[in-house]
């Protein structure tokens, strides 16, 4: 399951009128047409203002309320939980409209495929787009009431929750939503749907909620499906959303699989991985509360993921609760200046994790020549490209720089800063499972014959018959020398000669644009992949 850094990751826009001028217009017009477009999307969002909720939460109201009985102590510090944590959250909701500029009064909770809700849009000659309001404009009392009642019930009552403490309570099961995403009424609507399930479970006393996730997830998939052809009408997918288009890749449906976990009494939320460390592309997962086994055994409990990532250099949860990683931590590095940020790290709901999922380290990288900077970038390679995976702060007056929590056993790659940009500096290099810094050194004197089977360990990496390669090795210049170019003559393998041991190489597919290909080592008449 793949997610792109977009996808991923948008800190919230401050007024809707920068989402639709961004927005992307199918069609192509005339510029008078383009105008019109423009015009009525202003008109649009100047009706969306005027259309938020009066009925907004008054925390102060159900303080009050809460505060008058001690038997409901508990709820009042849910409510004093979710009033702390607030601020900032946002809402993208969507909305319909015509050529015209005028309201389309589209119920999605009508829809239950993602085909009719095409064949609806296009016939009708539907447009929509989306509204990004703060949560604490939209947000009904009566919503976060129900919302605290059953959150309190279920952390209470069933038995595979008397492990959870209060603070995982009140961060990944209370919570009326995962982050972004319009509040709904997923809570009770799952509960309905899948009452059955949770109460023959609960019925049994069963206390292990990895088997009555196990099950809810297998009846999901009865009428979900993994795809990247789907109709996106916000970002961040709500509940009426998913299940009206029942389509989605990770990032989509990890949000409906945390809706229904929490339905069901389970805390959960979303861990992130925003580039893969050996292969291309990103990724998103539900993670869960539960037993974590070791040879059958529990160990602890905690979160944990229902699919274990592979090789990520850097893993981030989301939290409701502020973690203040852009306020507290990037954003006094940088102060006012105009540096690039990678879009997920402006958050303050972003907890890292990657500690959990594999071996890291604090890695320090001693610059070659001063840098005059305060920060500076790691980066990964995706996609034919060096792109920032996390920030390092920059010590001594430029000389080196500290990465916290790195992944080991990956490539990595150094850039700092260049205007709205970045700059990649010094040599790519290796961090082994040692802690040993490996870079490329080709020794020219001693070169051998290897065979070699595919060209990364994603998509499209087997060698294929009838298709050209080239073979390169990275110079100590830090420059591909190629080694020379093939036709492959049988599947799953091509072998070159006169090969410098001790390098990095990379095998590149001629007659493919899609950037696969990666690093590797050769050891052992091996591919090691990077």
């Amino acid at each position: 399951m793949k997610i792109s850094e977009f996808d991923l990751m948008h800190a919230p826009l401050k007024t809707d009128i920068k989402v639709f001028l961004k927005m992307k217009i199918i069609f192509k017009t005339s510029q008078l047409r383009w105008l019109t477009l423009i015009t009525i999307i202003f008109l649009q969002c100047c009706k969306r203002k005027d259309n938020i909720r009066k009925d907004n939460v008054d925390f102060d109201q159900l303080i009050k309320q809460y505060s008058a009985n001690e038997k409901d102590s508990l709820k009042l510090q849910c409510l004093i939980f979710l009033k702390n944590n607030i601020e900032g959250v946002t809402s993208e909701e969507p909305y319909f409209y015509n050529d015209k500029g005028g309201n389309e009064d589209f119920k999605l909770d009508t829809i239950t495929s993602d085909s009719s809700l095409r064949s609806i849009l296009k016939n009708k000659k539907i447009n929509f787009s989306f509204s990004i309001t703060k949560d604490a404009d939209c947000l009904s009392s009566k919503l976060l009431e129900e919302n605290i009642d059953k959150a309190i019930s279920d952390w209470k009552k069933y038995p595979w929750n008397k492990n959870v403490p209060k603070d995982v309570f009140l961060n990944y099961l209370l919570p009326y939503k995962v982050l972004n995403e319009n509040p709904d009424n997923w809570r009770a609507n799952f509960f309905q749907k899948y009452k059955d399930s949770i109460t023959r479970h609960e019925t049994n006393g069963d206390n292990d909620s990895e088997k009555l996730y196990s099950g809810l997830r297998t009846e999901a998939w009865s009428w979900l499906k993994y795809t990247g052809d789907f109709t996106r009408l916000t970002r961040s997918p709500s509940y009426k959303e998913l299940v009206a288009v029942r389509k989605g890749q990770c990032y989509e449906l990890s949000h409906l699989f945390v809706f229904i976990a929490r339905s069901a009494g389970i805390p959960a939320t979303i861990d992130l991985v925003p580039l893969w460390g050996k292969t291309s592309g990103s990724h998103a997962a539900e993670v869960f509360y539960g037993p974590i086994k070791k040879n059958n055994t529990i160990v602890k409990y905690g979160l944990r993921p229902w699919d274990p990532f592979k090789f990520p250099p850097k893993v981030f949860r989301m939290s409701f609760k502020r973690t203040n990683l852009w306020s507290d931590s990037i954003k006094p590095i940088i102060k006012n200046r105009n540096y690039f940020i990678p879009a997920f790290l402006k958050s303050d709901r972003l907890l890292d994790v990657t500690a959990e999922y594999t071996s890291t380290l604090n890695f320090v990288y001693q610059f070659e020549k001063h840098q005059a900077i305060p920060i500076a970038y790691i980066c990964v390679y995706s996609y034919g490209q060096w792109k920032p995976i996390f920030y390092g702060k920059v010590y001594s007056k430029g000389k080196y720089v500290k990465f916290n929590g790195m992944a080991k056993d990956m490539a990595y790659h150094i850039a700092v800063p260049n205007g709205s940009s970045y700059k990649l500096i010094g040599k790519p290099f290796i961090i082994d499972s040692l802690d040993h810094v490996v870079y490329s050194e080709p020794n020219l004197q001693k070169k051998i014959s290897i065979v070699l089977e595919k060209t990364n360990i994603g998509a499209d990496s087997w060698v294929k018959k009838n298709r050209a390669y080239t073979l390169k090795y990275l110079d100590k210049n830090n420059h591909w020398k190629d080694l020379g170019s093939k036709l492959c003559q049988k599947d799953s393998s091509l072998s070159f000669s006169n090969v410098p041991i001790n390098a990095f190489y990379m095998l590149e597919d001629k007659m493919s644009n899609k950037h696969l290909s990666r690093t590797f080592l050769h050891k052992n008449q091996k591919q090691i992949w990077y």
